[in-house]
């Protein structure tokens, strides 16, 4: 996940207590593949599992520190003394556990889904750090990485 929500104010005011986090329930879908004109698209459902996680909001800004804040788009980013580089959101993996027993295909389709204050399936009606949070993706050394992102972007 890419968090982008701090636990008080936003922006220039962006303040997050070390370890804080808001529990958050995430959908995942994982879907057979069919071939539509050449083109990978979704079939039928072959599970879903909704878990609830304990989402980190991201780091404090630090009007004093070393990240410039980019006042074009207003972004004020948060220093990671770790990697010493700024960022504008925090990423944090998750890992469904899914039920004993489930095989899946060598080729499937997954994702992801969550409530919002005005989106999914059903909008919170409240603001929250729901609100900032988004999906990412990555593949990690000596998990299963062949695939194709059949929306990529061309150079």
């Amino acid at each position: 996940m890419s968090i982008w929500a701090c636990e008080t104010g936003g922006e220039d005011t962006c303040v997050t207590t070390s370890g804080a986090t808001w529990n958050q329930d995430l959908t995942l879908n994982i879907y057979s593949v069919k071939d539509v004109s050449g083109t990978p698209t979704a079939d039928a459902v072959l599970l879903t599992k909704t878990q609830t996680f304990a989402i980190p909001y991201r780091p404090s800004y630090v009007a004093d520190g070393p990240c410039l804040p980019d006042l074009v788009n207003h972004f004020y980013r948060w220093y990671s003394a770790a990697e010493n580089a700024c960022y504008n959101g925090l990423a944090h993996p998750v890992t469904f556990d899914l039920p004993a027993g489930v095989t899946l295909p060598d080729e499937l389709i997954w994702s992801i889904s969550f409530n919002t204050e005005t989106h999914g399936y059903a909008p919170t009606g409240t603001n929250g750090p729901w609100n900032s949070l988004n999906v990412g993706a990555q593949t990690f050394s000596g998990q299963p990485s062949v695939g194709t992102d059949v929306e990529a972007k061309s150079a």
